[in-house]
């Protein structure tokens, strides 16, 4: 009988009160601005096997873009999963050239890429340094759109220097106050019996200027 507020948008929750990031609008706003850039050749990168429950939302947002834009969406491009932690420069440096498979593709085709959106800020180094084995330019021939906003903090910024050109902050202190604020109304009997879901909407973070 204790009420309890949850923050996530995992199914195995749907029975709680729940506060979530709106991921949709996340990837929207993302693709907007590289669209805004003049880009059109922009690609998901995800680790294989990614099945976390953002990952349709922040897929739907990136194509409600591109068709606004008259534009088809691409396929999303599994790369080798990233470790939590990258110990040295040639752990981290084997780890871009296994992302080289995965991309070679898109980026030697007649219309190469020329954005990406990825999982999170801390995949912009190991993506950067795979387009340098291309001899691109990360931020300038590809721009990096990272999700966030932890750009300041990578961990493998150490290993390259690259930064996203865009970032998205999720609000986490917004998501704090709204799961307090839903918490509170449950306990005080305000809400529908049925368990409630509310969305944060997040906001974009320009980092390139």
């Amino acid at each position: 009988e204790i009420p309890a507020a949850v923050y996530s948008g995992a199914p195995e929750f749907e029975d709680y009160d729940r506060v979530v990031s709106d991921h949709e609008a996340g990837a929207y706003q993302l693709t907007k601005f590289l669209l805004a850039k003049r880009r059109q050749r922009i690609f998901n990168v995800w680790p294989q096997g990614t099945q976390g429950y953002w990952y349709a939302p922040r897929c739907a947002g990136y194509e409600r873009a591109m068709c606004e834009a008259g534009l088809e969406p691409l396929p999303t491009i599994e790369v080798p999963a990233q470790p939590e932690v990258i110990e040295t420069k040639e752990e981290f440096d084997a780890l871009a050239r296994s992302w080289c498979g995965a991309l070679v593709t898109c980026i030697h085709d007649v219309q190469p890429m020329d954005a990406v959106l990825l999982p999170s800020d801390g995949f912009t180094s190991t993506l950067a340094a795979t387009l340098r084995l291309f001899r691109l330019e990360p931020g300038r021939d590809v721009l990096l759109a990272g999700y966030d906003n932890y750009w300041t903090e990578m961990p493998n910024r150490k290993f390259d220097e690259a930064l996203p050109n865009v970032s998205v902050d999720k609000r986490n202190h917004l998501i704090g106050e709204e799961l307090v604020r839903l918490l509170f109304n449950r306990a005080q009997e305000t809400l529908p019996p049925q368990p409630q879901l509310r969305t944060v909407e997040p906001e974009l973070v320009v980092v390139e200027s």
